[in-house]
């Protein structure tokens, strides 16, 4: 499996859990991520941050 980029909330459970891009390298080859400064809702409370991430690896 290979999974590029992973986006998740800096303020959700994930964040405080986890280090969530070796758990997915436990699983994934190239793997990246980074948290967004948001809880789980993220298209609701950073929509501007994801559009950032987003729309590059859409266009890429």
């Amino acid at each position: 499996m290979c999974i590029r980029d992973s986006i998740w909330g800096q303020f959700g459970k994930m964040d405080s859990l986890f280090n969530v891009v070796d758990t997915w390298k436990e699983k994934a080859d190239n793997v990246i991520g980074k948290s967004l400064p948001c809880g789980h809702f993220i298209p609701e409370e950073a929509p501007e941050e994801l559009l950032e991430e987003v729309v590059p690896f859409f266009l890429g």
